[in-house]
C-alpha cells in the first residue's frame, strides 16, 4: 500500500496494491469502512484516490481481501502522519525595533535580538524582559549569524557592528539569571559567532567583515577568551579575501567550527560556496569547495547532529532555471548526498532562499523563500521538508511581510518568525502533528 510517511491536512493521495487469491477488497479508515468491491490489484500507475482527514492524527488505513466465498483473506495496515500547519491569528508586537535574530533555550524561552533584546515565554507567548543594549547607535547592526547561547545557557552572546567606520564592534555578553549586560568593544568588524572550546574551555569564535570596493568579504578568525576579558587567544587568516563568511556553528564537543560562505559577489557573480572546518587547537582550515552552489546572505546554512547532515539553501546562477535548491552534505565526508528542490513553480521569475532551520528533534528542515513572481509581487513561501525522505510534504504563504529569523519550539509544535524593521513583530505558526500520536503509540507497543 505504500510506506509510512506524512501529509497536510486534506492532502489527496494514492494507494496501491496488489493480491494473491482476491477477487476484491475494501478500504477502512481509522475503522470506518471507506470503499467497498475494490479491485483486487491496484498498481502503482493507476492508484487509488484517497483525501487524508482534516485533522491532523495518525491516519490508519486498512485494507481487506476477499476471496470468491466473500471470506476475507489477508488484510494490510498503513499508518501516515496527517498535519496541519497555520498561522495564528495574534502576532507579539512592538518588539525591539530591527529584530533579525533568535535564540531558543531548552526550556522553551525564546530570546528575540535587534537593537535589544525581548525575552518571550513560548509558554504564554508573551514577552516577559525588554533590555536596551548599551552604547547602541542607530548606524550599528546585529550581522547574519550573530548571537549565540553557551552551552550551559547562562549567556547570551550578541554581536553588533558599526555600518560607518566597519573597524570596530560591540560583543554583549548577556547574564540569563539576571539580563545584565556586560559591553566588549573589540577593534574589528565582526559578522559571525560561535563558541568552541579551547584547552578544555570555553572561548568564543568570531569572523569578522571587511569592504573591498562594494564587496563584504572576510579575512580572520578570532578565539577569544572569555575568562580573560575575551581577551585574544590566537588568529587565522583566511587564504582569500574574496570569500564572505555567512554561518558559523561549532561541533558538538567545540573543538572545531564550521564555517559556510561563498566566493565573489553573492548576487552578481558567486562562483560557488566553500565549506570550512576551522580546528580551533592546531589553529588550521580545510576548505571543501563546492562550485556553482551559491547561498544568499543570511541563515541559510544548517547542520543536524541528529544525522551528521549539512543543508545549504542554495541556488545556481549559471542552471538555467528558477529553482532554488537545498544541497544536503555528509558532515563525514563532506560530499554532496542528496538535492531537496523545496519550489517548482514555473511562475516564479526569482526564488531564493534566505533561511533554514532545523526542528529541534533533526526530524524537520524548514525553509523559507522569497519569491518575486511574474507581476512583480514579492511573498514569503514557508516550506516543511521531511528529512528522512527529502520530500516537501506542506508550504503556506506567509503573511505580506518580509521575515528576519526563525525558531522552532522545543517540543515541535510552534514556527516562530520574526519581521523586523522600526516595528518589530513575532508571528507564530502553529503546527499539529500526527507523529505525536505515532511516537506513542510505538512507544506503548
Amino acid at each position: 500500500m505504500g510506506n509510512q510517511t506524512e501529509f497536510l491536512v486534506g492532502s489527496g493521495i494514492q494507494l496501491y496494491w496488489s493480491t494473491e487469491n482476491a477477487v476484491s477488497c475494501s478500504l477502512q479508515l481509522n475503522g470506518v469502512t471507506i470503499a467497498q468491491n475494490l479491485s483486487a490489484n491496484v498498481d502503482a500507475s493507476q492508484g487509488y484516490p484517497v483525501t487524508v482527514p482534516l485533522v491532523a492524527e495518525a491516519a490508519q488505513y486498512m485494507l481487506y481481501a476477499y476471496d470468491t466465498t466473500g471470506e476475507y483473506t489477508a488484510s494490510l495496515q498503513l499508518t501516515v502522519s496527517v498535519f496541519q500547519f497555520k498561522l495564528l491569528p495574534n502576532p507579539i508586537g512592538n518588539l525591539t525595533k530591527h529584530a533579525s535574530q533568535t535564540v531558543l533555550r531548552t526550556d522553551g524561552t525564546l530570546y528575540v535580538a535587534g537593537s535589544g533584546l525581548d525575552v518571550v515565554s513560548t509558554a504564554t507567548n508573551t514577552v516577559i524582559h525588554s533590555i536596551q543594549w548599551p552604547n547602541y547607535e542607530q548606524a550599528t547592526q546585529l550581522t547574519g549569524n550573530s548571537m549565540v547561547m553557551s552551552p550551559d545557557e547562562s549567556q547570551l552572546y550578541v554581536l553588533i557592528a558599526n555600518n560607518y567606520s566597519l573597524t570596530n564592534s560591540q560583543i554583549q555578553v548577556v547574564n540569563l539569571s539576571n539580563y545584565q549586560v556586560q559591553s566588549i568593544s573589540v577593534p574589528w568588524y565582526l559578522g559571525t559567532i560561535a563558541i568552541g572550546a579551547y584547552n578544555g574551555k570555553p572561548c568564543l569564535v568570531v569572523t569578522d567583515l571587511a569592504l573591498d570596493g562594494d564587496n563584504m568579504y572576510s579575512s580572520y578568525i578570532y578565539v577569544l577568551d572569555p575568562s580573560n576579558n575575551y581577551g585574544l587567544i590566537q588568529k587565522f587568516a583566511l587564504p582569500s579575501l574574496s570569500m564572505f563568511i555567512s554561518s558559523a556553528v561549532a561541533s558538538p564537543q567545540g573543538d572545531r567550527i564550521s564555517l559556510c560562505g561563498t566566493y565573489g559577489n553573492t548576487m552578481t557573480d558567486p562562483t560557488g560556496t566553500t565549506l570550512c572546518t576551522y580546528t580551533i587547537a592546531s589553529n588550521t582550515l580545510s576548505e571543501f569547495y563546492f562550485p556553482n552552489t551559491c547561498i544568499f546572505p543570511g541563515n541559510t546554512f544548517a547542520f543536524s547532529a541528529v544525522s551528521r547532515r549539512y543543508y545549504l539553501g542554495c541556488y545556481r546562477p549559471n542552471a538555467g532555471n528558477n529553482q532554488p535548491e537545498i544541497t544536503v552534505i555528509d558532515a563525514n565526508t563532506n560530499q554532496i548526498v542528496d538535492t531537496i528542490i523545496p519550489s517548482s513553480d514555473p511562475h516564479i521569475v526569482f526564488p531564493l532562499i534566505t533561511s533554514l532551520v532545523l526542528s529541534p528533534d533533526g526530524l524537520h528542515l524548514y525553509a523559507q523563500l522569497l519569491t518575486i513572481d511574474t507581476d512583480r509581487s514579492i511573498s514569503d513561501t514557508i516550506v516543511r521538508i521531511n528529512l528522512n525522505t527529502f520530500q516537501v510534504v506542506g508550504t503556506l504563504v506567509s503573511p505580506n511581510v518580509r521575515f528576519s529569523a526563525w525558531a522552532v519550539k522545543p517540543d515541535g509544535t510552534c514556527l516562530y518568525g520574526v519581521a523586523g524593521d522600526e516595528v518589530s513583530t513575532l508571528y507564530l505558526f502553529e503546527i499539529s502533528d500526527g507523529l505525536n500520536a505515532l511516537r506513542e503509540s510505538s512507544a506503548v507497543d
